[in-house]
């Protein structure tokens, strides 16, 4: 399909696709609904007391994830301290405050992070994840 098509339809274009019979896209599919269904309950609100170190540092894995590649680096600052990184993810989904109230805690404009290394290649993954029609994902 040429670009200009892509660019005046993204949407169609996108639709298109899921009704492909390409193994590629209907795998690419297949992992995106196992992915929110799995770390959507992994993360969500209610869940996450029960969050773990390891089950965190699964879904910063490609091979887990499918989909973002190299989100995993901070992955030991991010878990240091689980209480803090619980507390950190409790604002960041709670949708009852604002996006940018909940984005100004998580990553200050000044002084120290409440959790280093937690910034928007893992951030919009998990919005993503638990919210998957209201958020997109934010990466290079």
């Amino acid at each position: 399909m040429p670009t200009e098509a892509i660019k005046d339809d993204p949407f169609g274009y996108l639709k298109r696709l899921s009704y492909t019979s390409d193994t590629m896209v209907r795998q690419m599919i297949a992992d995106r609904d196992m992915v929110h269904r799995e770390y959507g309950r992994l993360f969500d609100p209610d869940n996450l007391h029960r969050l773990s170190a390891k089950d965190f540092k699964g879904f910063l894995l490609y091979e887990n994830n499918r989909h973002w590649w190299g989100i995993h680096r901070q992955q030991k600052s991010q878990t240091a301290d689980m209480f803090r990184l619980r507390q950190a993810l409790g604002v960041l989904l709670d949708e009852s405050q604002s996006l940018v109230t909940r984005l100004d805690w998580i990553i200050p404009r000044s002084g120290p992070k409440p959790v280093p290394g937690l910034g928007p290649a893992v951030i919009t993954p998990i919005l993503h994840v638990v919210y998957p029609y209201t958020y997109g994902v934010w990466n290079s």
